[in-house]
């Protein structure tokens, strides 16, 4: 008797349960807040908002989230699924009106994402931010921005228009065995790259007539062209910039190799600079200094700073903190508001017997030590309205070695040894004409290794650009956006 009352009696509730129900549709009241002229579409947008309020630990956005959600959907399963989900949240004092118009305040107000703090780091934010801290140790240097539109604008802006040139060293020891400057100029075109650096020895005793025919030929081409001077001394200075005049060349590397005690070499440093900057004034010149091994970071900051020039700013080599017992990322932190050129190569570090130093080997980019997916996206961003760096020169040295110049526990002012040139030296284990091959098939894979790295990271900025606030598309956030905007019109959130 009592099972078959209380039969009668849940019977009883389910139909007035049905009838409130139908009420509530016929007057066009949401279930639970919701509306009902919802598409699925509209629900599953809002169901990816909540995933992605869910990820960025944003439970009260969460929570309204996907209370819109099981609102609009209309498909039974999926409701009573969402709703299940819906009720193991601590969601009663996140249904407020504030925070849905917060939601749409993001979804709206920040077509560039969300600003930190806010959810909605997209999905692939942080294998993005992954890829560019592998080898990159512990301090990363610059801090790796979010990876809003804005940012994945310039970022693709800038590889579209980087400028990558084919460097003398690279075939360092082609030219022992007859390479000329027009096969630098020749495998520039062939590689489709923008220009060549080339170093003034292979320039260096040629008549004006002569000079004239090389630019000519790079200007068929469509190459430019850079100078390189492996020295500050005026008179190789004024030699470079007379060169220069002649082809129309604007750009010139210089680098100190003086020995004696560092704020001896740094003095002298300034002095010349001075100089140089006087001498690209009057030619329409720019120069950069690059950091050979001997000084640190920090030390030419000081000299670019005291020479005060903007004809004389800096150029980053991807290995040469090494020699003067830096971290790459860190040296191009402290250098990064005054670098335009940039040498990139692959270098693998060798400590020393005392370990107090390091050498640097070269070896096939990508394959050392450094991180250069960091180092080359760091460099791209450099500079607000057009990039900062005008040249990146392929510099792929496999065999170049050369020794430690900074040591641990060395005093404020150590003396420095005379800096030997820079030398490539030959594999024993394979022939001449066999090290002359592998140097050029070497050089076509720097070519591709940079090449790569740069469609991962426009692949990086497309995928940013395409996606939607929230790591949803923009279609989805549309309609996201469309069914908060119509909640709150008719009929707002309130507990």
């Amino acid at each position: 008797m009592f099972s078959q009352n209380l039969t009668i009696i849940m019977g009883l509730l389910l139909s007035l349960s049905l009838i409130l129900l139908l009420g509530r549709l016929r007057e066009g009241q949401p279930i639970l807040g919701g509306l009902v002229d919802a598409n699925p579409e509209e629900a599953e947008a809002l169901y990816a908002l909540y995933e992605n309020y869910r990820e960025a630990e944003k439970p009260e956005l969460a929570c309204v989230a996907l209370r819109h959600a099981v609102d609009a959907q209309l498909n039974t399963q999926k409701k009573r699924h969402w709703k299940v989900e819906f009720n193991a949240l601590p969601c009663d004092d996140s249904l407020t009106s504030a925070n849905t118009e917060r939601i749409q305040n993001h979804v709206f107000a920040y077509p560039d994402g969300p600003p930190d703090g806010h959810a909605g780091a997209p999905h692939y934010e942080k294998y993005f931010r992954d890829l560019l801290k592998q080898k990159a140790g512990e301090n990363i240097g610059l801090p790796i921005p979010k990876l809003t539109k804005r940012v994945a604008q310039k970022l693709l802006k800038r590889i579209e228009n980087v400028k990558l040139y084919a460097h003398v060293y690279t075939f360092a020891l082609n030219f022992r065995y007859g390479f000329t400057i027009f096969d630098l100029l020749n495998f520039a075109y062939e590689e489709g790259l923008q220009g060549v650096n080339c170093h003034i020895v292979y320039l260096k005793g040629k008549t004006d007539q002569e000079l004239k025919y090389v630019i000519s030929i790079a200007k068929k081409l469509e190459l430019e062209m850079s100078i390189e001077l492996s020295t500050t001394e005026e008179e190789d200075v004024n030699e470079a910039a007379r060169i220069a005049k002649v082809m129309g060349i604007k750009n010139i590397r210089v680098y100190v190799r003086y020995p004696g005690h560092l704020d001896e070499i740094i003095e002298k440093a300034i002095e010349d600079l001075k100089l140089i900057a006087e001498v690209a004034e009057e030619n329409d010149l720019q120069f950069v200094l690059e950091p050979h091994e001997v000084l640190k970071s920090n030390e030419f900051l000081n000299i670019i700073k005291e020479v005060n020039s903007p004809r004389v700013n800096l150029l980053f080599d991807f290995g040469n903190m090494i020699n003067a017992n830096e971290e790459p990322l860190p040296a191009l932190q402290d250098m990064s508001p005054y670098i335009q050129q940039v040498h990139l190569k692959g270098v693998r570090r060798v400590q020393n017997e005392e370990k107090t130093g390091y050498s640097q080997v070269g070896v096939r980019q990508g394959k050392g030590d450094l991180p250069q997916m960091k180092m080359i996206f760091d460099n791209l961003l450099l500079g607000d309205s057009k990039s900062q760096v005008i040249i990146y020169a392929l510099e792929q040295e496999v065999g170049y070695e050369s020794p430690p110049f900074r040591f641990n526990g060395e005093g404020p002012s150590p003396s420095i040894p005379e800096r030997e040139r820079s030398k490539t030296l030959f594999n024993s284990d394979y022939s001449i004409p066999e090290n002359l091959r592998m140097e050029i098939r070497n050089a076509r894979n720097q070519v591709q290794y940079v090449r790569n790295v740069l469609a991962i990271l426009k692949t990086f900025a497309e995928m940013r650009l395409e996606d939607g606030v929230f790591g949803i598309s923009p279609r989805k956030g549309a309609l996201a956006c469309k069914y908060i905007e119509g909640i709150n019109r008719q009929h707002p959130v309130v507990v």
